[in-house]
């Protein structure tokens, strides 16, 4: 079998390769925008065009070795996509929050949320250290440049205090 994409890799100016990778290509990548999108027919069309869009304005024809590779990296693109989509769709819109005011305080007290600042004084200094750095919001890979450790050592440090701090204050 013909691997469109190495073919069109070797030419990309060719618009009848262009047209031939299209051909291969795009049915697959709307066969997966029509799941993500719930079988809408128009959602799908646009998901699979917006993610056509996005693999040629990033030259993802550069970045993908093979057919198999390009339509795996048009669906992982069509699903984040889908991803924003659907979590846009589901946004309140502010206005619906104009009668804000008519709201009531609930009978009961509220539950005064967990202290941070106590839960975190109740960890070892080098684990507090990790924890400031985290809020701060250094990546593990910064975390892990800094105390001169493996990107994964400071990994499983930090999971392991955050579950000794879920197991000691609940869910966190």
């Amino acid at each position: 079998m013909t691997d469109r994409t190495q073919k069109l890799r070797e030419n990309p100016t060719s618009q009848s390769r262009w047209a031939e990778w299209y051909k291969v290509i795009y049915p697959k990548l709307y066969y997966a925008a029509f799941r993500l999108s719930h079988g809408d027919v128009e959602a799908a069309r646009d998901l699979a065009q917006e993610a056509l869009a996005r693999f040629l304005d990033y030259r993802g024809i550069e970045r993908v070795t093979g057919d198999r590779h390009a339509v795996s990296f048009l669906i992982k693109t069509c699903r984040n996509l889908a991803i924003d989509h659907n979590a846009r769709a589901h946004e309140i819109p502010l206005d619906e929050l104009a009668d804000i005011e008519a709201i009531e305080a609930p009978e009961q007290p509220v539950e005064p949320g967990l202290d941070l600042e106590k839960m975190l004084q109740s960890l070892e200094p080098q684990d507090r250290e990790l924890m400031r750095w985290v809020r701060e919001g250094l990546s593990v890979a910064e975390i892990a440049r800094k105390i001169g450790s493996s990107y994964t050592a400071v990994g499983v440090r930090l999971h392991r205090i955050r579950k000794a701090l879920r197991e000691s204050f609940g869910s966190v």
